[in-house]
């Protein structure tokens, strides 16, 4: 053995042997007990990044601890053609060739995305196997197979037999640089430094931040216990000061409407406002929408016309204050809606979209009805009740609380989406949100196999990031039940986002971005796993640092130093066999495995790797080794058992978390079975 471990040497020979024992495939497993776990599936448009990486270091621990547990172990790997996320990264390619996305006919488009992602793919499976995940390649899957398409379609036709999905006209996000629409979970609201104006408007005054909807107004709005508006009729005439015509509004009393905002009446602009929206189709009011998609002024005959928002309402506010209607502005802090991608303000639509309906009741099958105890419920609900009956656990616990707030406040969802890359609505020229299809990932990943994988769900786990708490997992248990009757998975474990020593987080703009490759070839991919680990919980966030990777060498350092002295040894000692069930040493280490194998179950993983981290350094290097190394030098049989039995119980629990290195150690100890298919 060389002096000094080199990881680079250690990691290409083992990824040979898993390759060369099909590590990954549950058919190889030993054990008949199901464990399955669906890969979160990466974007296919970049490189693998941190996060990526955390992920496979978290999911690839559960893996390898249960293989070793005795479980037959399906860990689904996939990916995802995550719809406007790879359209936006491939404008940016075009920007830098002088084009854009508009210079290309539809099919000529698709067929240039798909050729893009497909060489992501391969660079993203490339860089899983350099780091030794020991995934299910065989199962891999992509959101546009042929028969994943079809099954969600399949979904999709469900959904309007049961009446859960609906096409009509209603306000949605727009986003007028990308063009097309987004669900509420898509949008993020920024805090802007805006205008209050007091408009002399007929015979109110009003305070509004968007004087330029003044164009689409169709009347006002007070609260009915607000005793200065009360006495008002129904409908009202005055001279429209921009659209400078006699006009007929209506007014409504409505008790959603807040009398301490501004003067407690509003204008209501039912094509650009939300509130105003639902006031409309309450009231049965008409509603106009004055921008084109590009976010420009619409109409025609009007000095407007082909204006910006920002420019439109310039002219606006010029002509309000020189007739006088202009009474004062203030300061105003706000937050308006913004594309989460290019931060383009979102401006409200009104566009015929499908809807999928999260409040609509339908008639459960047997298998769900007995599950939430109703003959009838919403995708909501049932969502509700379930987690609510803890038939599906959270770590940490919780986002159990989390998930039910965001429950109650669910709309309708949008699955629509104006881009051409992505699966096609049947009789649409629109495509499914991605979510849409991912939503469904663990329900037909497994079910385009048949029979074959069947016996693997429910799934056992699903392991993602708690930022996709609400995009992600709430849609795939509503779905799951919905199309199995069946929770998707039994246990949600959420990880961090990772942040820098100085607790930012990652991201592009900072230049606080860490390359996983660049830290794996440096310093070793286990160094690598372990620093994900070290001091991490679950639903804390990850903090990243070189100061983490060194410690971590140091660490693997410090086991290959001690196992060395262990191998080295062994050729004095031939086919040793003792009881030593009572020694003081070894009964130690039986305590410590009963607690890390109690900690392991309850996915307190961290914890699990810091008892050991301590125990093999601290106990074992430190304390029994050199109290047994004159003995075994002395060719005392005893004491090398001790240790070298010692040693392999703690090779076995270390494996899930560096695996390359214990896998190496194991193989030099000259141990007939393959360290990832032992026992713990």
């Amino acid at each position: 053995m060389d002096i000094r471990f080199k990881s680079f040497k250690i990691e290409n020979l083992v990824r040979k042997k898993w390759k060369k024992i099909g590590l990954g495939d549950p058919e190889n497993d030993w054990g008949k007990i199901p464990f399955s776990m669906i890969m979160p599936p990466p974007n296919a448009n970049g490189s693998l990044h941190m996060g990526h990486a955390l992920m496979l270091t978290i999911e690839d621990i559960f893996a390898r601890y249960n293989r070793m547990r005795g479980k037959k172990v399906l860990w689904l790997p996939g990916f995802d053609h995550a719809g406007f996320e790879t359209l936006v990264v491939f404008e940016k390619e075009l920007e830098k060739k002088g084009l854009s996305r508009f210079d290309f006919e539809e099919k000529k488009l698709y067929k240039e995305i798909f050729k893009f992602v497909k060489e992501k793919i391969k660079e993203i499976r490339k860089q899983e196997e350099f780091l030794g995940i020991s995934c299910s390649w065989k199962y891999e899957k992509f959101t546009l197979d042929k028969d994943i398409v079809n099954l969600v379609i399949k979904t999709f036709e469900k959904l309007k037999k049961d009446k859960l999905v609906e096409e009509g006209e209603r306000l949605v996000n727009w986003c007028p640089k990308h063009q097309t629409a987004f669900s509420d979970l898509e949008v993020v609201l920024k805090e802007k430094d805006s205008f209050l104006y007091y408009i002399k408007y007929g015979p109110f005054t009003v305070a509004t931040t968007r004087p330029e909807t003044i164009l689409a107004d169709v009347g006002f709005a007070a609260n009915p216990k607000d005793s200065r508006y009360s006495h008002f009729n129904k409908k009202i005439k005055f001279y429209h000061p921009i659209l400078e015509k006699e006009v007929e509004f209506y007014f409504i009393l409505d008790e959603g409407v807040d009398p301490n905002f501004g003067t407690g009446v509003l204008k209501i602009t039912p094509g650009h406002d939300f509130f105003d929206f639902e006031l409309a189709k309450k009231y049965n009011l008409p509603y106009i929408h004055i921008f084109d998609e590009k976010g420009r002024i619409n109409l025609k005959d009007s000095i407007y016309y082909g204006l910006k928002k920002d420019e439109a309402r310039k002219l606006i506010l010029e002509k309000l204050k020189e007739k006088g209607l202009l009474e004062k502005i203030e300061p105003y802090k706000t937050y308006i809606p913004v594309c989460y991608k290019c931060e383009t303000e979102i401006e409200p639509r009104p566009m015929k979209q499908w809807f999928l309906l999260v409040d609509k009741k339908f008639k459960l099958n047997k298998k769900l009805s007995k599950l939430v105890g109703k003959k009838e419920a919403s995708l909501k609900e049932i969502t509700k009740i379930a987690i609510e009956k803890d038939l599906i656990q959270f770590y940490p616990e919780r986002f159990k609380k989390a998930i039910l707030v965001w429950l109650e406040n669910l709309k309708d969802w949008n699955i629509s989406r104006q881009i051409v890359w992505g699966i096609k609505i049947p009789g649409s020229k629109d495509v499914f949100d991605t979510w849409f299809s991912s939503s469904q990932w663990p329900v037909i990943t497994i079910k385009s196999f048949g029979r074959k994988l069947q016996k693997f769900y429910p799934t056992t786990i699903m392991e993602t990031g708690y930022d996709i708490l609400y995009f992600w997992v709430s849609r795939m248990i509503f779905m799951g039940l919905y199309l199995t009757g069946e929770l998707p998975f039994k246990k949600v474990y959420l990880h961090g986002l990772l942040r820098d020593e100085k607790g930012q987080k990652m991201s592009k703009s900072k230049g606080n971005v860490i390359n996983p490759l660049e830290v794996a070839q440096k310093y070793g991919i286990d160094s690598l796993r372990i620093s994900f680990i070290m001091q991490t919980e679950a639903g804390k966030d990850v903090i990243i640092s070189e100061k983490k990777f060194i410690g971590a060498q140091r660490f693997l350092n410090k086991v290959w130093n001690a196992s060395r002295f262990i191998i080295l040894n062994k050729k004095k000692f031939k086919d040793i066999k003792m009881n030593i069930k009572n020694d003081e040493d070894f009964k130690k280490l039986m305590e410590f495995k009963k607690e890390y194998l109690k900690l392991m179950e309850e996915l307190k993983i961290s914890i699990a790797f810091e008892n050991l981290y301590k125990f093999f350094w601290f106990e074992f290097a430190d304390k029994i080794i050199e109290k047994h190394k004159d003995k075994i030098y002395q060719k005392d049989k005893k004491s090398f058992y001790i240790c070298f039995s010692i040693l392999k119980e703690l090779l076995k629990m270390l494996h899930p978390f560096m695996p390359f290195l214990t896998e190496y150690l194991w193989q030099e100890l000259k141990e007939k079975k393959p360290l990832c298919y032992e026992r713990i």
